[in-house]
């Protein structure tokens, strides 16, 4: 479950790689230049996700819940996906990352993120800034969304039976209305 601090802080530093397996997790934080593999299934980060400089994250069948922040910067970038309708890995079909933190998420400088899935964090901003591009299917439910600079989202997500949207531009302003 999540419980702030619980769990073994992953690190990855310098310039070779690693793979990380579901289970649970105080931090996982990737600086430098390695790509970090996240084998099928589900991942419970009791804290914060952090990818810097030019540090990569791969993963296919990949769901993370934490009650902390993601925030990728630099020229980082993540090529994920959730699992699908047939997953049989303990991940949750068609959703990606889900946070129950209040702390600001971002994707800022020249990330790129070919993601597919949902990213759910209610009660946190998801900021996308620089020349940030989310694409794939992405579908982003936050407190608030911020997208300045070239930022840009997509969602083709036909594989998850989610509804399209087309490509949002960073210009572009959407409202929840209850």
């Amino acid at each position: 479950g999540l419980r702030p601090g619980s769990g073994t802080a992953f690190r990855l530093t310098g310039s070779s790689g690693g793979t990380i397996s579901p289970g649970t997790y105080s931090s996982i934080t990737v600086s430098g230049s390695q790509t970090l593999t996240m084998n099928p299934g589900l991942y419970v980060v009791n804290g914060d996700i952090s990818f810097s400089s030019s540090g990569q994250l791969v993963g296919s069948g990949v769901t993370i819940i934490s009650s902390g922040s993601i925030n990728f910067s630099g020229s980082s970038s993540a090529s994920l996906s959730a699992p699908d309708s047939q997953t049989t890995s303990g991940g949750v079909p068609g959703v990606l990352y889900a946070s129950t933190s209040t702390s600001a998420n971002s994707v800022t400088g020249s990330t790129g993120m070919p993601v597919s899935g949902l990213i759910y964090t209610p009660n946190a901003s998801m900021t996308f800034t620089g020349s940030s591009a989310v694409n794939g299917c992405t579908e982003v439910v936050a407190l608030k969304i911020r997208m300045t600079g070239s930022s840009s989202t997509e969602a083709n997500c036909a594989v998850y039976g989610l509804p399209q949207y087309g490509s949002v531009a960073g210009s572009a302003a959407a409202r929840l209305v209850r």
